[in-house]
């Protein structure tokens, strides 16, 4: 045993701490149900964690290392920590939560996800009788960008979409809870408002332009760089059709900052005969912003984690540089 868990053994943890402050809130709203507890800490939770991009983009080693040690008290209390999570480690420490709070809750590992590294979620047991799944991993983009939660009521079956908890039943508690209120609703209401407006457009890259200049209602500077993608390509799948989204690109780029490697949400528009579009999303506007390939460069080090994302932008990368090193 390292040194570090030797001092960790024999302190309150992160996970204790976290419990006894919700034990403390529950206790001061003696009216609250079974269900709210549960629905705030989901929220509650849901706000603060960001998914850990050395899992999402390692090897299947570094991968299997992370998965491996996403269990115990000391890895969850670590997660609880640094706030970096996988979908093991969050449906753990969720479970961990409920239970101390009274509640039956199961981690649920994918029987049909042949991953070496498969999905767990949880499998909450009301004790009115009715049970459901929760999936507070995929909830996060949702949560942190005060949308409604997709992930969080529905049958125990993984990938199910039938709803055991209906959503109005939701929406009242969250109303109660302080989630939403009418006048700070569901912020992926505003889609209708953005679906309305592009029409006024002709071009795709006319429409993409707008909505990612306006693309978040609810600004949330401290979203994670996974959750606030998940977030914008679920918007875009929204709003273009299938043929659209062909020719616009989510890809993973980053600069490095030491041994740090700083993601930057990154989006491209494939204009044929007239070239490409670059956005990066600025944290301080909270929208992105179109640049040139030579800021793109400046900004990324001209790197793309996956270079299949988009060959083309790969080509133009590495043709600006070799024109660049001729001069």
């Amino acid at each position: 045993m390292n040194l570090k868990k030797i001092e960790w053994y024999g302190k309150m943890s992160k996970l204790q701490e976290y419990v006894e402050k919700t034990k403390q809130y529950v206790q001061q709203h003696p009216d609250m149900s079974e269900l709210e507890i549960i629905r705030y800490v989901y929220l509650d939770l849901g706000k603060r964690f960001s998914f850990n991009l050395n899992f999402m983009f390692g090897n299947s080693k570094t991968k299997k290392q992370i998965y491996s040690d996403s269990k115990t008290l000391y890895d969850l209390d670590e997660s609880m920590e640094s706030n970096i999570i996988i979908c093991k480690s969050l449906a753990y420490i969720l479970k961990y939560v409920l239970k101390e709070l009274g509640t039956n809750i199961i981690a649920v590992t994918c029987a049909n996800d042949d991953k070496t590294c498969p999905h767990v979620y949880n499998v909450i047991n009301l004790k009115s009788g009715r049970s459901f799944s929760v999936d507070l991993q995929n909830d996060l983009p949702n949560i942190q960008s005060h949308s409604f939660t997709t992930f969080f009521g529905l049958e125990s079956e993984f990938e199910s979409e039938k709803r055991v908890i209906p959503r109005f039943e939701i929406e009242q508690i969250d109303r109660k809870i302080g989630y939403i209120s009418s006048e700070n609703y569901y912020s992926d209401d505003y889609l209708y408002l953005l679906k309305s407006d592009i029409g006024y457009f002709e071009s795709l890259p006319e429409k993409v332009k707008f909505v990612l200049e306006n693309i978040d209602i609810h600004e949330n500077k401290e979203m994670g760089y996974f959750e606030r993608k998940r977030h914008h390509e679920n918007m875009l799948k929204e709003l273009f059709s299938h043929r659209e989204m062909a020719d616009i690109h989510i890809i993973d780029c980053y600069q490095t900052n030491g041994e740090e490697k700083d993601y930057k949400n990154c989006i491209a528009v494939d204009k044929k005969k007239d070239g490409i579009d670059i956005y990066i999303y600025s944290t301080n506007e909270c929208k992105y912003e179109a640049i040139s390939l030579e800021q793109f460069l400046k900004l990324t080090d001209g790197v793309l984690k996956n270079s299949s994302q988009f060959p083309r932008l790969n080509q133009m990368i590495k043709d600006f540089k070799k024109t660049k090193d001729e001069r």
